[in-house]
């Protein structure tokens, strides 16, 4: 492999070993972070759930590891979250099961693709920002934005 020395590095295996130990620690330990993570969001996405008034849509503070846990449940279409590296909100469709791709509700066709102020016209959203042509995820600038897209889609 690429991390096996060659006769031109001068070292042996075990020296090779012994200097990709901090990458394999590194590595290791951020495999551990993650799935500690992934069980707290459970916790979190099964509190908002539960606290939520309208169950078809789910809004979270958080982009939380929602899908393992939300596809169990019969009600929710949407799912809301905060886009932590662009801003706005992200919403995004509920698959029918945890490793399914087809979801329970789309967006309208008519958005398929759609961006800025062309979405805003041909959805009457002020704020919807982005649809993805597949229809399972979009973009709005605002919360308020956000829920409607969900809202519209549902209807």
């Amino acid at each position: 492999t690429a991390l096996s020395p060659r006769w031109r590095d001068g070292e042996t295996n075990d020296q090779a070993f012994a200097g990709l130990m901090p990458l394999a620690r590194l590595i290791l330990r951020k495999e551990i972070e993650k799935a500690a993570y992934f069980f707290e969001d459970i916790e979190v996405v099964k509190k908002v759930y539960r606290d939520a008034e309208d169950k078809r849509i789910i809004v979270f503070d958080r982009p939380y590891a929602w899908r393992s846990t939300l596809t169990l449940r019969k009600e929710p279409l949407f799912v809301i979250f905060p886009d932590t590296e662009n801003g706005g909100w992200s919403i995004s469709g509920v698959p029918l099961h945890p490793r399914e791709s087809r979801l329970r509700v789309y967006f309208p066709r008519s958005w398929a693709g759609l961006r800025g102020d062309e979405l805003e016209r041909a959805s009457g959203i002020k704020g919807a920002e982005f649809v993805h042509n597949k229809l399972f995820v979009g973009k709005a600038k605002t919360l308020e934005a956000a829920k409607e897209m969900a809202e519209r889609a549902i209807r």
